[in-house]
């Protein structure tokens, strides 16, 4: 809804610097706390309006000149122009899929680069990873020996999250491949993303909701599952797989058959 609303927004008027002083876009914008995604998304589609580079000019007068909100969001908007800028002089643009990016040398330099202008560099990071890889991808690059700061991991884990917004975890499962997994279910660090998504959505009740989708799947083969997971070496792994056997053994016994019983005998004809 928001997406729509910014590209109506950006749409009405000829001039980016018109549609910044727009005062329904600016009071919609003052409801955005900081760090919202809403914020960042209207710069980031402001900042791909066709010929840009015609209005540059126009954004940096502003910026300098036209104070408050419009100063505030055009200099947002040519932040992500000067990132871009130093992402192709530090070479980092050659760089054609996410391993390559990941492990460049000048990626760190980047970052502290984006972060001096003002952006959060997970927010710049993440349009140039999805423009050569998967969301799957991005999320075990999070857990793959690379350039990317620890501090950064998890944030880019989060940014990923942000836009799945409204995605079951049944879903999610499936779109990174976890529900064919089969005996590899708990070897794959991805089912840790999973697990940081579920509780996102279930801070209460993510290890039930986990068992959940993981029984409508695996069925009885997840208690196998669930029991070699426990003793991973991988100590994040083992504490999840004990979290979900605790909500499969509460779970289960709703679903799983009971005892046999015996077939009834027929009573003995009176003799």
């Amino acid at each position: 809804m928001e997406a729509a609303l910014i590209d109506w927004w950006l749409s009405k008027f000829g001039k980016l610097v018109d549609a910044l002083m727009d005062p329904v876009l600016q009071k919609w914008y003052t409801t955005l706390q900081k760090g919202d995604y809403a914020k960042d998304d209207l710069f980031l589609r402001a900042y791909a309006r066709e010929n840009f580079e015609e209005e540059e000019a126009d954004l940096i007068a502003a910026s300098e000149t036209a104070g408050g909100l419009v100063s505030e969001m055009a200099m947002s908007i040519l932040g992500i122009r000067r990132a871009d800028e130093e992402f192709e002089k530090l070479g980092l643009d050659k760089a054609t899929n996410i391993k390559a990016i990941m492990k460049h040398k000048n990626l760190t330099v980047w970052l502290a680069k984006v972060k001096k202008l003002g952006w959060n560099p997970v927010k710049l990071l993440l349009p140039k990873l999805k423009a050569v890889s998967s969301d799957k991808e991005i999320l075990v690059e999070c857990f793959s020996a690379n350039r990317l700061p620890n501090e950064l991991r998890g944030k880019l884990q989060d940014a990923v999250f942000d836009q799945w917004a409204g995605k079951s975890g049944s879903v999610v499962l499936k779109d990174l491949g976890l529900d064919k997994a089969g005996d590899e279910l708990f070897s794959q660090e991805l089912i840790l993303s999973w697990a940081d998504y579920m509780w996102r959505l279930y801070p209460k009740t993510a290890p039930t909701e986990m068992a959940r989708v993981l029984w409508g799947q695996y069925k009885h083969k997840l208690i196998a599952l669930v029991a070699r997971a426990e003793e991973s070496d991988n100590e994040l792994v083992g504490a999840l797989a004990r979290d979900i056997a605790a909500a499969v053994n509460h779970y289960a016994s709703e679903i799983l058959p009971g005892p046999e019983v015996p077939p009834p005998v027929a009573p003995l004809p009176d003799i």
